[in-house]
Parts: C-alpha cells; structure tokens; sequence
C-alpha cells in the first residue's frame, strides 16, 4: 500500500449488462470534488439528503442545495425506511421537473441511500444515480451493489430493487463527525469482510490502532477500499445474486436481520445485529477451537458484543424470533442458504434445514 497518502483511489465495476459502468472513488476531500463535477454535467440534479447530514455539514449540504433542482431531506434510520416515505419521496422528485437525462444524487447513511436509491429506480423507470455515503456502515457495504429496498411490517428490505449508481464518492473526512454507536454500527460489517472473506484483513485491523469516530482520515480512507475491493469482486462475479455467490455476503445477516425486526426500527443497530450473528457461526460452525477462539478475539478487537443482552433489553424468544427468520429473502421453503464459515478468512453457502439453524444460532448466544 506504499504511497497511499499521495493517490486517489479509483475504479469502474463493470458488469454484463447493457448499462453504465459504477465508477467509485474513495478519497479524503472527493465530496467537494463532486460539487465541481455537479456544476459541469449537462442537465439537472435531484438532492435526496440524510437530516443528520445536512445538520453536522451545513456548508456542503447548502452548496449541493443551491445548484440542485430540488431537495428531500429525509431523517436518517430504519424507521423511516417505509413505502410511505418511498412514495412522497417519488412525488417530489416528479414535481422537480426531472427528465431520464438528469440525476438523483443521495447523501447519507445506509437508510437514506436505500430509500434514494429505490426511488431513483422507479422515477421514470429508472432516473442516473450518484450516492454519497456519510457512515461507516453505508461507505464500507450499503453503497455499493446496487440493492435498494425500504421496509414492510413483515421484515427489512422486503420491498426493492436493484439499480446500481452510475457513481460512488467516499469521502473519509464526512466520516470523522459520527456518534460512536454510528461508527461501532460499521464495525459490524468491516468485520464480516475479515471473517468471512481476507484474513490480510483481519490480520490489518489488528496492527493498526483500534478504530474509532476519532481515526484519522486517510485510515479509513484505506480501511473503506481494503472493504469495497472485497465487496466488488463478489458483485461483479455475481451482480443479480443468480449464482449464489453473492448469498456470501450476507454472512451473519439471517439472524440479524431477524434480531432487528423483531427488536423494533432504529432499536437495535445493524452492526451490532450483524456482530451477533457473526458470533453465532463462529460457535456453530466448523472451525477448530483455536481458529474460534481466533475469531472471537478478533470481535473483541473491534469492540463488538457477545451476547443479547449487551445489545438488548432482555434475551429474545425463539419462538418470537422464528417468525421473523421465517421471512428472510434466502429461504427456499423449510430450507435456507445460509453461509458459513469455513476457514477464517473464508466463507460458503451451504443448504441447510432453517428452524435447526436458528435454534444452533440462538443457543450459541444465550
């Protein structure tokens, strides 16, 4: 990684369709970069800003405010990922006058660029997109792959599509203002990409000092494209998840994802959710005891929890839970595509019976 400090990191991800290559940029400074590039596109932009955003950078969010041809400022959290909020979210960019030529450019957290992303993919059929990830969480997963969903009462991410942003810009310096549970919430992702996927970075994440809200821009700067590589090798090898090898990436999301919906929105964060179910396969899986204790060491490193009622007000019941795992988007009836892993460092799906994988999962964490 010599000479990080004087490169800017760039790349297209190129997939076998007919549309546009994702060019994704990661480096300190990239957001006011944007600005620039904004003023000299040809047509218009559609501003869809994450509210916490725009409070913490109010000269950013102002100039990108001035030069679009309208504004949605969207509270940030799971809660206000609904069809509702999809919906008003639509009108408005309708009644901004936006033609097939002109962009959405979203600004935010995971939710946001969730919600952005879903109604850039149904404005006149699909509408070019530019996202902006201000978290931890949404800059190192959430931005890139396309995936955009809002939330049904029955489950998270039960209503999207995929639509892929014609740009991604990362800007480490937006992350450095994040509470702590923002910033620990993506934690919970860097660490599946360790577990599940490069042992060099698991093995980099523990020589370098333990990260925080108060880590130092070009850090994470490094840290969220060791991230994105991961993730974009996978997305390219399996863009429309009709392979199953994209399934990998949803390491420790069954049970997490069950977690949160049954938690209640905004309750309970996705990282740590994730963390959880991370924990549960490195107890349940196939691992030799020392590549376990291995792997929980490293969950310690990053500060993630070990147990529900680190994260919860009381231990959930199985029987509450199971209604909610029933829901997830890989099962195939009793069946569910689970990954596992198989060595630290490296993941597989495997076909398994889903009630008996939640009740392994479930007793692993009590």
């Amino acid at each position: 990684m010599g000479g990080w400090e004087d490169r800017r990191v760039r790349w297209d991800l190129r997939l076998e369709s007919p549309g546009p290559a994702t060019r994704v940029e990661i480096a300190c400074g990239a957001s006011r970069d944007l600005l620039r590039d904004l003023e000299e596109l040809s047509g218009t932009f559609f501003l869809v800003l994450d509210q916490g955003f725009q409070e913490g950078h109010k000269t950013l969010a102002e100039s990108l405010s001035e030069k679009a041809s309208g504004v949605a400022l969207i509270p940030g959290g799971e809660s206000h990922k609904t069809p509702e909020q999809l919906i008003r979210l639509c009108s408005h960019i309708v009644g901004a006058g936006l033609g097939r030529g002109d962009r959405v450019v979203v600004l935010g957290g995971g939710a946001v660029l969730d919600l952005g992303g879903l109604a850039a993919a149904l404005v006149l059929r699909g509408l070019p997109l530019i996202q902006v990830p201000t978290t931890l969480l949404s800059a190192v997963d959430a931005c890139l792959g396309g995936k955009c969903a809002v939330d049904l009462p029955e489950g998270r991410n039960l209503l999207g599509a995929f639509h892929f942003a014609e740009r991604i810009v990362v800007d480490p310096e937006l992350l450095g203002t994040l509470p702590k549970t923002e910033f620990s919430s993506g934690l919970g992702e860097v660490a599946k990409y360790g577990l599940g996927f490069s042992k060099i970075l698991m093995d980099w994440l523990r020589e370098i000092p333990p990260l925080n809200a108060q880590t130092s821009p070009k850090l994470l700067e490094e840290l969220v494209h060791r991230c994105l590589r991961i993730k974009s090798d996978v997305v390219l090898e399996d863009p429309w998840e009709k392979k199953g090898l994209r399934r990998t990436l949803n390491l420790g999301h069954s049970l997490a994802h069950a977690l949160e919906a049954l938690a209640g929105p905004d309750t309970l964060n996705h990282g740590n959710a994730v963390a959880l179910g991370l924990r549960a396969e490195l107890r349940i899986g196939k691992l030799s005891p020392s590549e376990q204790r291995e792997g929980e060491a490293f969950l310690d490193h990053l500060g993630l929890p070990n147990a529900f009622e680190q994260v919860l007000p009381s231990t959930p019941k199985l029987e509450e839970l199971r209604v909610f795992f029933s829901r997830d988007k890989k099962r195939e009836g009793e069946w569910i595509h689970e990954p596992r892993i198989h060595s630290l460092g490296g993941c597989h799906v495997e076909r398994l019976k889903a009630s008996s994988y939640l009740e392994d999962a479930f007793s692993a964490l009590v």
